[in-house]
């Protein structure tokens, strides 16, 4: 945990105290919010200069005549333009903010303070249990494929007349156990500021 969820929880502490249910229950929605946002805003940086990096190097390798040179400018396109076609995905807004965008709603229209955070709160729940199973499955995939491509292609490596499939495929696979391993070891803000609101 770090010190800026440590600091979050103590607010938390003195907003439960001082003030009804859905107060506390709202900071945490806008700080997890916050964060997916940041995440994402984080995401199309890395993805766009991994691109911006890798595939116009690569370009101009694979251009050249000679075949390694050929061979390694195709696995930089593929190292870049896979992170920067999951970047895409960081264009939508996430499952956290359309959840804060529905609690906002509902505090509007008037909801009553303890139907606003029985609804919330179980909502909430069934999120956070539903993207973190998401998350360890898609990473489980995404590493699982990511070495297969990456041991079939440094062993195509080795053969002078495989070489530019073997750099097709480690130039696709280290990208993806990358995305595997950060699905397996980073909660999502909506798990990590649940579990804080739980504990309160």
């Amino acid at each position: 945990m770090g010190l800026k969820h440590v600091a979050f929880c103590a607010v938390l502490l003195v907003a439960r105290a001082a003030r009804p249910e859905p107060s506390h229950v709202a900071a945490a929605i806008h700080a997890g919010a916050a964060e997916a946002r940041a995440r994402r805003v984080a995401n199309l940086a890395a993805g766009a200069i991994s691109g911006a990096g890798f595939v116009p190097i690569g370009v101009m390798l694979e251009e050249r005549g000679d075949s390694l040179a050929h061979a390694t400018g195709v696995g930089l396109i593929f190292a870049g333009g896979i992170p920067l076609a999951f970047t895409a995905l960081s264009l939508c807004g996430s499952s956290m903010e359309a959840f804060a965008a529905r609690f906002d709603a509902r505090q509007a229209d008037g909801m009553s303070d303890d139907e606003l955070a029985r609804v919330t709160r179980g909502e909430w729940r069934a999120l956070a249990r539903a993207s973190r199973s998401q998350r360890l499955r898609l990473g489980t995939v995404e590493i699982i494929l990511g070495l297969a491509a990456t041991v079939v292609g440094v062993g195509l490596l080795r053969h002078d007349d495989h070489v530019t499939s073997g750099s097709v495929l480690v130039g696709s696979g280290v990208p993806f156990i990358q995305l595997g391993v950060r699905g397996l070891l980073q909660p999502a803000p909506e798990e990590i500021w649940f579990a804080h609101v739980e504990d309160l």
